[in-house]
């Protein structure tokens, strides 16, 4: 199973583009971070939580809430059966991993593959923010 774990704050075509190209590697889940740590993260959310659940759940994934505060979230490995961890190539040589209180060593003891993914460059959460402005 190949886990990807966000905020999908404002779901889009790029969210589903992303997660479209993960399930031709796979079965995929999606981690759909809580509203207290996208708000310590990146503001308010947009939608709620169970607003973005259901978005994702609409692309057609298995979505699970990764529950935790600003300063500890659920461990997503705690989930089980995760084979690959994916992550958007946006995020390449950033300290993504660290974000999910994660790190390079629990990926290789729980024999878990770490993929990048090319994400869609013409959409971005954060292009929409500036259009929303």
């Amino acid at each position: 199973m190949i886990l990807t774990v966000g905020t999908f704050d404002i779901p889009h075509m790029g969210h589903a583009s992303f997660l479209r190209r993960l399930s031709e590697l796979g079965d995929v889940v999606v981690g759909v971070l809580s509203d207290a740590f996208v708000a310590a993260a990146k503001g308010p959310p947009v939608y709620n939580e169970q607003e973005r659940l259901a978005a994702v759940r609409g692309f057609g994934y298995q979505a699970v809430l990764i529950p935790g505060d600003p300063d500890r979230i659920q461990h997503p490995l705690e989930l089980g059966g995760i084979d690959f961890l994916a992550v958007g190539l946006d995020w390449f040589g950033d300290k993504y991993l660290d974000r999910l209180g994660m790190t390079v060593d629990e990926l290789q003891e729980g024999n878990v593959g770490l993929i990048f993914v090319p994400y869609t460059e013409t959409i971005s959460t954060m292009d929409i923010r500036k259009r929303l402005r």
